[in-house]
């Protein structure tokens, strides 16, 4: 959760209102000789601005 908030954030500060083509990926480590095991969850995506206007119908010809 906390790498999709980074995520958006990101893209708020550099002006965009929308995240496209948005990926994520995981990663599992274990460490010889322990019990414990470590996620790593990251998101990757384009920042973009979209236009919030309605777009004209094509006329039929």
């Amino acid at each position: 959760k906390q790498a999709l908030l980074d995520l958006a954030r990101q893209g708020l500060a550099l002006g965009a209102n929308a995240i496209v083509g948005l990926r994520k990926s995981n990663a599992h480590y274990d460490q010889a000789g322990s019990q414990w095991r470590v996620s790593r969850v990251t998101y990757q995506g384009t920042a973009v601005v979209v236009d919030r206007k309605t777009p004209r119908a094509e006329s039929a010809a």
